[in-house]
């Protein structure tokens, strides 16, 4: 049997301690991870750029139905007026018949989602 008068290694009275720090670090992990998608959640949405990724995907998808040839390439992306809720932009746009021609859009906010429509096409 053992001797109770035997004292225990110190490398096995620090494994609370470890346990106690690492339960304080995954917590503080864990409460800044919740704290981060909470704020992406609740935090306002703001008005993207008129060049912004989201915005193109949309126009590509408004414009899919409406013309065959196709968009090509998005270029000369300049925001035209901005207000609180609301961002007027214009882009030149190539087709897949290499004609050009520049979009007037609007990019504004709608029950707190980012809403895009299509204003008028001029040929170039």
């Amino acid at each position: 049997m053992s001797d109770p008068s035997v004292d225990v290694p110190a490398a096995t009275k620090s494994y609370p301690r470890l346990i106690k720090w690492a339960l304080i670090f995954t917590t503080t992990c864990t409460v800044i991870i919740v704290a981060v998608q909470l704020y992406g959640w609740l935090a306002p949405v703001s008005l993207p750029d008129c060049n912004d990724s989201t915005v193109q995907s949309s126009i590509r998808d408004i414009l899919r139905d409406k013309i065959t040839a196709g968009i090509s390439a998005m270029d000369g992306f300049t925001s035209a007026a901005k207000t609180s809720d609301s961002l007027a932009c214009t882009a030149d746009l190539t087709f897949g018949d290499q004609s050009r021609g520049r979009l007037s859009y609007r990019v504004y906010l709608q029950g707190g989602q980012v809403m895009v429509a299509t204003d008028t096409m001029k040929s170039l």
